[in-house]
């Protein structure tokens, strides 16, 4: 079983609501709640709906969403 096929097992025909989101740039970021990976979004996001490419599982960003803010780590040697 590929990777691939592993995630969509996770999804569910449920769309499963997201109340938070961050902005990097243009694009919101979210958690697909299906499979846990994250997911770049196409503005506008409060209120729509996606699908998680990989899973398959379709999620609804909240109209209360809230908007966190992204911490970005850089590497040290």
């Amino acid at each position: 079983m590929s990777y691939k096929e592993r995630k969509q097992v996770l999804a569910t025909d449920e769309i499963l609501i997201v109340n938070e989101y961050a902005m990097d740039g243009g694009e919101a970021l979210a958690r697909c709640p299906h499979c846990k990976r994250v997911l770049g979004m196409e503005l506008p996001v409060l209120g729509e709906q996606f699908q998680d490419k990989v899973c398959g599982g379709w999620l609804e960003v909240s109209h209360n969403a809230r908007r966190k803010k992204i911490e970005h780590v850089t590497a040290t040697n």
